[in-house]
This record gives structure tokens, C-alpha cells and sequence, in this order.
């Protein structure tokens, strides 16, 4: 099926990716389809994929770190920081409010 894959596969839709960084600073990129393609189309199939190796049961097949890079960094792509740290100050206990939900009804 991968062999089936990468020998059909052509972008076709605008990409959305969120790089989550705990208590630091990730982003959140938007990739249009044209940017994608032109990226595709000068890496190839065998640099813009991080093919599975033979024998494994993989659960898909991931674009290439470098590829996602030159995604991300083309100057088409739009970019937002976003600042993954949690306030101390946040006091949730999800245990004592299911008790408090509870003894409501």
C-alpha cells in the first residue's frame, strides 16, 4: 500500500500544522496547496517522505522533516507563534469537581 501511495500521491488540499512545545514557544503554520506542490515537485517523492521501512506495520506515512521545513519556511506559508506555557496559577482539581457535579443532580 505505501508503494501504491507515494506512487499516486499529489497534494490536493491547503495543510494545517500545530507544533505543541510545553512550557515553551510552538507554532501554529498555515502551508497553501501551491507551496506544497512546488515543494513536492523540486524534493521528489524520496526526500519529500520518511518512507517506513520494509516489514513494519507503520501507521502511515509522515512528510520528511526537511520538506516540513521548507514548508514551513516559505515565504507563502503563514506562521503564528504561540506560547505553550502553563500558568501556575491555575487551581483544577478534575477530581473535586466531579464530586461538586455529582452531588448537584
Amino acid at each position: 500500500k505505501v508503494e501504491e501511495f507515494v506512487k499516486n500521491y499529489t497534494p490536493s488540499c491547503d495543510l494545517i500544522f500545530i507544533q505543541v512545545v510545553w512550557n515553551n514557544t510552538g507554532v501554529f503554520s498555515y502551508v497553501p496547496l501551491r507551496v506544497q506542490r512546488e515543494i513536492f515537485n523540486s524534493y521528489g517523492v524520496e526526500r519529500y517522505f520518511k518512507l517506513p521501512t520494509r516489514g513494519t506495520n507503520p501507521r502511515g506515512i509522515e512528510i520528511s522533516s526537511e520538506a516540513l521545513n521548507a514548508c514551513i519556511s516559505h515565504p507563502l506559508s503563514v506562521n503564528v507563534e504561540i506560547d505553550w506555557r502553563i500558568s501556575d496559577k491555575i487551581s483544577y482539581d478534575p477530581y473535586v469537581r466531579w464530586v461538586e457535579l455529582w452531588q448537584e443532580e
